[in-house]
């Protein structure tokens, strides 16, 4: 598991908490920051670790298990 996220929420983009946290998400599997079959933080981590809630961390994570990134 990474300790941090390969990733940094930025509060004055255009782009939504969740949008910015799914997109980042992407990115990291898609590049090969995060492999298959890595174990993501927690969602108590992945919250804490981007200063956001955890509904938009949900959310994130729901938008990336639709999409097929995630299990």
């Amino acid at each position: 598991m990474k300790d941090t996220l390969p990733f940094v929420i930025d509060r004055t983009s255009a782009l939504t908490l969740i949008a910015q946290m799914s997109e980042g998400f992407r990115t990291a599997i898609e590049s090969g920051f995060y492999k298959p079959g890595d174990v993501l933080p927690s969602m108590e981590e992945i919250s804490a670790a981007a200063g956001v809630s955890m509904m938009v961390t949900r959310a994130a994570i729901r938008r990336l298990t639709v999409a097929g990134l995630l299990k």
